[in-house]
């Protein structure tokens, strides 16, 4: 893993001489991988994996008591409204980060 950390630093151009080195002959890759991106990757995309990992094997359980509860098909709409909180708070952020 540090192996590929220290090759996606790499990416970009070259500061002594200009040459550009691995941008796959993009425009945006010509500064480097930008921050937020970087930390998008490495906070975000893990969360939601092991967010979702977890929610495919409750969701198909019934839950404890669901039986007594009063609207028992609404069991998972708290992970719903859990995933979308998620979803707007990384789009603000992206949005603020620039």
């Amino acid at each position: 893993m540090a192996g590929l950390g220290i090759l996606i630093g790499f990416m970009g151009s070259d500061p002594q001489t200009g040459t550009l080195r691995w941008t796959l002959d993009t425009l945006y890759l010509w500064d480097g991988v930008p921050l937020v991106t970087v930390a998008f990757g490495v906070i975000v995309l893990p969360e939601i994996t092991t967010f979702f990992s977890r929610l495919a094997v409750t969701v198909g359980l019934p839950a404890e008591g669901a039986e007594k509860a009063i609207v028992p098909h609404l069991a998972g709409i708290d992970a719903a409204f859990t995933i979308m909180l998620m979803a707007m708070l990384v789009c603000l952020w992206r949005c603020l980060a620039g």
